[in-house]
């Protein structure tokens, strides 16, 4: 009867012993990082599966797949996460959806916009089929009424420091303003105050949340390509 319970006894130890190993070695293998960013909430990184998993601001998750752990290192150490995830995760994994945006309370509609990425008009979330990806969900036709811009080539173009867009442009004559997007996408935009291009322009903040709050949606817009 001894030997039986010390068998037991022997035999739960090992059990026990297995269950924590297995739990420390899931918890060493998923890294969870907070990332400070215009439009990103964290990641978390599983090395035996490769799988990286993203919280966006605005409540959604996107899974990638084959993501190589210096990929994960370089997003959390990166200066600029979401610039980061725009040119080297975005496009570059295979991926699922998780989790959809969170609703937004109808009382709220104008505070969420200062939060998420800046990206044209009517895509303000991960594409159903490119998460990140700037694609507007009806953007208006290429007819040119409306838009006395002058030829885009001969604006000059005004680099800023944000995470989705690259250059803007501006023509005081037609007040015709010109932003040029991180996805390579270029929009113009009429009859936009000169104002508003000197808060593009101007050092500090990221210029992408004041796109967000007072040019996205505020003024009439035409994709160029």
């Amino acid at each position: 009867m001894i030997e039986g319970n010390r068998g037991f006894t022997k035999l739960f130890s090992v059990l026990m012993l297995w269950t924590a190993l297995t739990a420390y070695a899931g918890q060493a293998q998923a890294q969870t990082v907070t990332i400070t960013s215009e439009f990103l909430d964290r990641a978390q990184y599983d090395a035996s599966a490769r799988t990286l998993t993203i919280w966006f601001d605005d409540g959604s998750r996107y899974r990638y797949t084959a993501v190589p752990q210096s990929v994960f290192d370089a997003l959390r150490t990166a200066k600029n996460p979401g610039s980061f995830f725009n040119k080297s995760i975005r496009d570059s994994f295979k991926y699922s959806q998780l989790a959809k945006p969170a609703p937004v309370p109808a009382a709220n509609t104008a505070k969420p916009a200062e939060r998420k990425p800046a990206v044209p008009p009517a895509a303000t979330k991960p594409s159903a089929t490119r998460p990140g990806a700037a694609k507007p969900n009806a953007a208006p036709t290429a007819s040119s009424a409306g838009f006395p811009c002058p030829a885009i080539t001969s604006m000059p173009k005004q680099t800023v420091k944000s995470e989705a867009l690259d250059e803007v442009s501006y023509d005081a004559t037609t007040r015709c303003l010109v932003l040029y997007f991180d996805s390579r996408q270029v929009y113009r935009y009429a009859d936009v105050p000169a104002n508003v291009y000197q808060q593009l322009i101007k050092t500090g903040p990221d210029p992408g949340i004041y796109f967000n709050k007072s040019v996205r949606n505020k003024f009439k817009f035409q994709r160029v390509k």
